[in-house]
């Protein structure tokens, strides 16, 4: 995993299968955890604490397309940092947002 992601720190545990655009953005802590299906889409880096876990099907989406209509009919995109602090559980998350160490983040569709 070292290999393939832009740091893996010792501990991490993922459960498969875990997809990724890159890999090479996303930077683990030590002893993170993320339940199977997993999805980092991480045009932009993403930034994990260690002692983190995630639970299943959650995707981390670091980039996105503009909201106003002639900037997407152009094909525009943008790309921003998620940062997760130490010590966090979560279940989904969406780009720009910085959860603090020891937080929770849920969302129930």
């Amino acid at each position: 995993m070292k290999a393939f992601f832009g740091a893996a720190g010792e501990g991490l545990y993922l459960e498969g299968p875990v997809y990724a655009n890159w890999g090479s953005n996303t930077y683990w802590g030590e002893r993170c955890y993320a339940n199977f299906n997993l999805t980092l889409v991480d045009d932009g880096d993403i930034f994990i604490g260690s002692h983190t876990m995630l639970g299943p099907n959650v995707t981390l989406v670091a980039t996105g397309h503009p909201v106003r209509p002639d900037l997407r009919y152009r094909g525009a995109q943008y790309s921003c940092p998620i940062h997760i602090g130490e010590n966090v559980w979560i279940d989904t998350f969406a780009p720009t947002h910085t959860l603090r160490p020891r937080a929770t983040g849920m969302q129930y569709t």
